[in-house]
Parts: structure tokens; sequence; C-alpha cells
């Protein structure tokens, strides 16, 4: 005999404060008493899903997670009650249609209906598999929507290593051919514009898109030390002359390793102090 369908996820609930259904709370981190079995799911809920579709594989992935970190929780070990779990962290206006039909769906294959006898158990994996592939081909942006995203995608700040992953991700989702010339262009695109130059700049210019990575972030480290140290370029008849003046105080450390190999605090250079430095620029004034 088929089992019957019987749900005991932990879920959003409508309050008085609070008419839409509210964000779940953060679950504790740590085990609980008997939470392995039956008790609370530990670690942080996935985000509501209501639609976005730019937010469905974050959902998915997240969900996920919280599986895993709770993979010996009844409720997650169950295929069916693992879904209804999921069908609660979804929910609004252009979801709450979908959400019904996929219940009556679930509970149509586990425990049947007037017109049709049960076809899955409620410990059927497919029940999950089968959420999964409907969710996706519900809400998985399409591939104009990630080429989209992709044009516009833009680098924050200094932000280099989170510019790259998401730009590997959108690439990924949308299955486009990693080293092609418009993959190229769209991360160039992406760049800071004084970045971009500066890569153009460099003595051989990149042309795929490792070699692009590779470049922005050696040029973001360059611009991290520039931090440190400013840069004057003066010319001379044509000429550019690079002097470096260091802008914060030398560490101890770095006072006492000059010192032992008699380099001056300025240049680095031996056999001169900073005061006597040949690179000193006019008018500056340096202490020891």
């Amino acid at each position: 005999m088929m089992n019957t369908m019987h749900t005991t996820p932990t879920h959003p609930q409508y309050t008085d404060d609070c008419p839409e259904p509210c964000q779940p709370a953060q679950l504790p981190i740590g085990i609980t008493k008997n939470s392995s079995i039956n008790g609370d799911l530990i670690g942080h809920p996935p985000i509501i899903f209501d639609g976005d579709r730019s937010k469905a594989d974050q959902f998915i992935t997240q969900f996920r997670m919280l599986s895993i970190i709770n993979n010996t929780h009844a409720v997650i070990i169950n295929p069916m009650q693992r879904v209804v779990l999921a069908l609660t962290y979804i929910r609004g206006p252009k979801v709450d249609d979908w959400v019904s039909q996929q219940y009556n769906a679930l509970s149509t294959k586990v425990s049947g209906d007037a017109n049709h006898a049960p076809t899955h158990a409620n410990t059927d994996e497919v029940l999950w598999e089968d959420f999964t592939t409907e969710f996706k081909r519900a809400y998985s942006e399409i591939l104009e929507e990630l080429l989209a995203r992709l044009g516009n995608l833009q680098m924050a700040g200094d932000e280099v290593e989170m510019y790259i992953a998401t730009f590997e991700n959108l690439t990924r989702r949308a299955e486009c051919k990693r080293e092609s010339g418009p993959m190229v262009h769209y991360f160039r695109q992406g760049l800071p514009t004084n970045l971009e130059r500066s890569i153009m700049k460099r003595e051989t210019i990149p042309d795929t898109i490792d070699e692009w990575q590779s470049a922005a972030r050696q040029e973001e480290k360059r611009r991290r030390l520039m931090k440190v140290f400013k840069v004057e370029l003066r010319g001379d008849n044509g000429k550019v002359q690079t002097d470096v003046i260091r802008l914060s105080r030398l560490s101890e450390e770095e006072r006492a390793r000059l010192m032992e190999e008699g380099r001056c605090f300025k240049c680095n250079g031996k056999g001169h102090r900073a005061r006597d430095c040949p690179d000193k620029l006019e008018g500056e004034s340096i202490r020891n």
C-alpha cells in the first residue's frame, strides 16, 4: 500500500504583524537535541523565491546546501517532504499558481485522486528530480536574458575577483563558448575604462579570456600596491622617469631590515641615507 502524504517541514508562517509571508528567520547553526532526526533544521534557509529568474539558480543552490547540512533529517531524507519544504520557500503573485499546481501534481502522484491511482511512493527520489526539472523549466533564465546580463555586467570598484566569478557563472549558464570573440568582448567592456586602457598598454595585449582575466588581476594587484606607494611621472626631453615615494611610515621590521642592510629609507639604495638620497624630490622633507 502506498504511503499517504504527511509533511512536517519547518517553514515560514503568516503573522498578524506580517500579512504577507515573512522571510524565514535564520536557523541556528549547530546541532540541537534530536536535530539529526526530527528536530529543527540547522543552517540558513534559502532565499524566498518570488519568480525572479536571475535568482533561480541561487535558490536551488541554497536549498541543496540546506539539504546537505541536514542530510540525516527526516524531512530531507523523504523526497516528498523535501519537495513540499522547497515549495514553502516559493511565494509571491508570480509563483503562487505554479506552487499550487506542483503541490497538486505531487499529491496525485503519491496519493492518487478520484480518477487516478497513485504512481509513486513518497520515498521515490524521482519526486525531487521531477520538481527540480519543472522548476528549472519554468524559471531558469532564457539565453536572451543571460546575454543581456552579460552585456550589462560591470566591474564594481576594484572587485576583480567578484567580477570574474560573476562573468564565469553567467557564461556557464548561457552555455556560451568561453573563448569565443563575443565572450572576450563582453569581458572587456565590463572592465572600468582606465583598467582596460592599462591592460591595452601592455607590451603583450591579451587575446583570450584567461589572458584578460590574468591581466586584470595583475593590474589590480599593482594598483593595490600603488596605494602604499605614490608614483610620480616627470618628463625630461621626452623621457619618463618614475620616482617611488613611501606614503606611510615604514614598519619597525622594514626599518630594521633597511638599517641592517645599510639601505636608504627612501629609494632602498646603498651608500647613502634618506636625507642625502640623490632621488630626493625638490621640496620634499624626509625624516629618518
